[in-house]
């Protein structure tokens, strides 16, 4: 049999092979074969992207399940009247606190008249998110206005009273505005359920 030269003095790796193959004597050992390079590497790299492949796959369907999953509890959070409320009332206390703040902090508005007017902003956002969305009510918008506004009179009083002496006894004016609007949440809750919206209880 006609031996093939080496590609290289001294070297052993056949020129006609691609896979390391080693040749002794000219003959080729064709199970001393290495996939340490050529076809053997490729064919590695390949099984090593499919697996990438699946990896990847199977954390996007993880993550996809997971956010699917906190969607739906999330949706049926928000289908409780409480839950909706709490939203209402946190979107009202920021409305109110930043107006608190652009009447008295920015345009140096007297603190007990600024509250009122920050107050009066606020009032629109919450009577009409909770009327709508919190207890879906469709009853008569002016009695319930009516009875709101009577609440809302009442959050006032004591909002001005306990903001103020809050402040006078050293706290921080909005903390005393955020402490007082979370001591009143519960009681505008009771209220609202009770006496103003309870034609659309949900």
């Amino acid at each position: 049999m006609r031996q093939m030269p080496d590609p290289s003095p001294g070297s052993d790796l056949h020129p006609g092979l691609h896979l390391g193959c080693r040749v002794d004597g000219g003959a080729r050992h064709v199970g001393h074969c290495t996939p340490s390079g050529g076809l053997g590497a490729i064919a590695g790299r390949g099984d090593d992207s499919v697996l990438h492949r699946d990896d990847t796959w199977r954390v996007r369907i993880r993550g996809s399940a997971m956010k699917a999953a906190a969607s739906a509890t999330l949706a049926g959070l928000t289908r409780r009247s409480e839950v909706r409320f709490l939203i209402v009332g946190g979107l009202s206390a920021i409305t109110d606190t930043s107006a608190l703040y652009l009447f008295h902090g920015v345009l140096g508005v007297w603190l007990p008249f600024a509250t009122v007017l920050a107050f009066a902003v606020a009032f629109v956002v919450n009577f009409g998110l909770n009327r709508a969305w919190s207890f879906g009510s469709s009853g008569d918008v002016g009695g319930q206005a009516w009875r709101y506004l009577l609440l809302v009179l009442v959050n006032l009083a004591l909002t001005v009273a306990l903001v103020q002496g809050l402040t006078w006894a050293g706290l921080p004016y909005l903390v005393a505005k955020v402490l007082t609007t979370g001591g009143l949440a519960v009681l505008n809750l009771f209220v609202s359920r009770k006496w103003i919206f309870t034609d659309g209880q949900r």
